[in-house]
């Protein structure tokens, strides 16, 4: 029969080491020999003769606090012992500088049971027993144990170290946050997340969470192992799924029949454009890429020239210049894109038909025009014969020759001739 393994038990509190010997007494019977002190002061003595399989530390002790007291165990043992921290604090940076200060996992009171309390315990002394031929073990030009264990730590990615079975050795915060695990739920865990040594793979993880794997094979303190990094991709997800929104939205307009749009280079030159825009600009089916923008709106070049500094929308109305002769009218937005890195601005430009609009403008010119030259002539007559007779007629005849005009249109202001309607 195995000899039982020695674990000293550092707690302060009865009752918590009395849950912990029967924690420990529900696994195979026998396995587990506990000897209970309280204080930092009695670990020398509890240690003469035979020293522990492993100390099982709680961090708040009655002559202790912190990680202090995982230090003072660790010097008081010589580094020959493995050290679990068993202790009441929950926090994952306390674990992980714990870790980093050579404990071989960290556990939180009221998270644990006899299962995984033995399971961790069985672990930490199988680990610290092969720690003496890890060098032996480590191929040439690999990477010795104790430099991975640093790099996993202080590496701002995602870190975890799994053996062959796929159970979780050591992990650094990065990684605990990634897979959405506490400290304690740490070593001695079954890996979360498939990889592939060689390969990425992105795993969805439950709810908005999800993470990129990429595995390498390497040895960790002298047995096969595999370093897992991990990126968190939810913020990805969630920029992609809008970019992908506003790609439709855009494609949707684009598509319009109704807003002519375009796309205008630094130099002036046009690298897309949709069929309204087409119509709009180019009267037909002829195509408008590669043309110079100015070709076609001459007044956009002299409101803002491609390539300014951009200052925001312009708003132009244009005549346009069409292949085949004729001449229409358009009202243009243009809105510039300022690259990255500085450079020349590009433009979307907003196309809509202005003819109507400026046809309706010029049909009320010509109407003002032409009551203007009716109430001048009845002011000429009535100058030149009776001016009763003729004023009467002009006011009656005015008011017919305003309200013809200016039909259907409300709070028009007129001035013209020095004359004012």
């Amino acid at each position: 029969m195995k000899d039982p393994i020695h674990v000293l038990l550092v707690e302060d509190s009865v009752a918590d080491a009395r849950l912990v010997r029967e924690y420990l007494a529900e696994e195979r019977d026998g396995e587990f020999r506990v000897d209970h002190v309280t204080a930092l002061a009695q670990v020398a003595d509890a240690s003469r003769g035979r020293s522990p399989d492993v100390v099982l530390l709680d961090l708040g002790v009655d002559d202790s606090d912190g990680l202090l007291t995982l230090d003072r165990v660790r010097s008081v043992m010589g580094g020959d012992v493995p050290v679990v921290v068993l202790t009441g604090v929950d926090d994952d940076g306390v674990a992980l500088r714990a870790v980093r200060a050579g404990a071989e996992d960290f556990l939180v009171k009221g998270e644990v049971d006899g299962v995984r309390l033995g399971r961790c315990i069985r672990q930490a002394v199988a680990r610290h027993r092969r720690r003496p031929n890890e060098e032996s073990a480590e191929p040439q030009g690999g990477v010795r144990s104790p430099d991975l264990e640093a790099l996993v730590a202080a590496s701002p990615d995602g870190m975890a170290v799994v053996d062959a079975d796929g159970v979780l050795l050591f992990a650094n915060r990065a990684a605990f946050e990634a897979l959405g695990l506490k400290a304690a739920d740490g070593a001695g865990a079954r890996f979360p997340a498939p990889f592939k040594a060689g390969h990425s793979v992105e795993v969805e993880l439950g709810g908005d969470r999800c993470v990129e794997t990429r595995a390498a094979a390497t040895r960790w303190r002298g047995a096969p192992a595999t370093v897992v990094t991990l990126r968190d991709t939810a913020a990805r997800r969630r920029a992609e799924r809008r970019l992908l929104a506003v790609e439709r939205r855009w494609r949707a307009l684009y598509a319009s029949e109704h807003e002519g749009l375009a796309v205008v280079e630094g130099d002036g030159r046009v690298v897309a454009a949709n069929a309204a825009a087409h119509r709009r600009l180019g009267g037909g089916d002829e195509t408008l890429i590669g043309e110079r923008i100015e070709r076609r709106i001459p007044g956009f070049r002299g409101a803002q020239p491609p390539g300014a500094p951009a200052r925001g929308a312009v708003f132009l109305e244009s005549s346009v210049r069409c292949a085949q002769g004729a001449d229409a009218c358009v009202d243009v937005v243009a809105a510039p894109m300022a690259p990255e890195g500085g450079g020349a601005s590009s433009w979307v430009l907003a196309v809509r038909d202005a003819g109507p609009r400026v046809a309706h403008r010029r049909e009320l010119a010509e109407r003002h025009r032409r009551a203007i030259a009716a109430a001048r002539q009845w002011r000429d007559a009535c100058e030149a014969g009776d001016p009763a007779a003729f004023a009467t007629r002009l006011a009656a005849s005015a008011a017919d020759a305003l309200s013809a005009a200016f039909a259907g249109v409300a709070d028009v202001d007129v001035a013209s001739g020095g004359v004012t309607w």
